[in-house]
């Protein structure tokens, strides 16, 4: 089971570019996590997808873009997976955070050093 689960930057997929840009640059975070109204998980907004989102969209219409149009997908464990199962979607992806669901709803994510730790915790059990 996951454990030490964190709170994400997040969003809905309906929301504005313009309120994307503003969770990325008031929370200072890397990415915002994008979800549905039944709080599942999409994918998740960064800066490199939005640079490329501005490259394909005629500057009239950037301002009608949401998260959905910007977005690009992205793996996630379950809550009840092990956290061996963490480690190595986050080393196939070369990633430090893990996204994870319960029943398909977006919990949050758990960091490389957390699994890390849970890991050895079971170790020494």
């Amino acid at each position: 089971m996951i454990k030490n689960i964190q709170q994400p930057a997040m969003c809905f997929a309906e929301e504005t570019f313009a309120a994307v840009m503003d969770k990325l640059s008031q929370k200072n975070v890397k990415q915002v996590y994008v979800i549905n109204k039944d709080q599942q998980l999409l994918g998740m907004v960064t800066k490199d997808t939005i640079i490329a989102a501005l490259k394909r969209t005629p500057e009239k219409t950037q301002q009608s873009l949401a998260a959905k149009d910007i977005l690009k997908k992205t793996f996630f464990v379950d809550l009840n997976d092990k956290p061996e199962t963490a480690m190595e979607m986050m080393m196939q992806h070369y990633t430090t955070e893990c996204p994870v669901v319960d029943r398909g709803t977006f919990l949050g994510y758990v960091t490389y050093r957390e699994i890390l730790y849970q890991m050895i915790e079971e170790k020494d059990k």
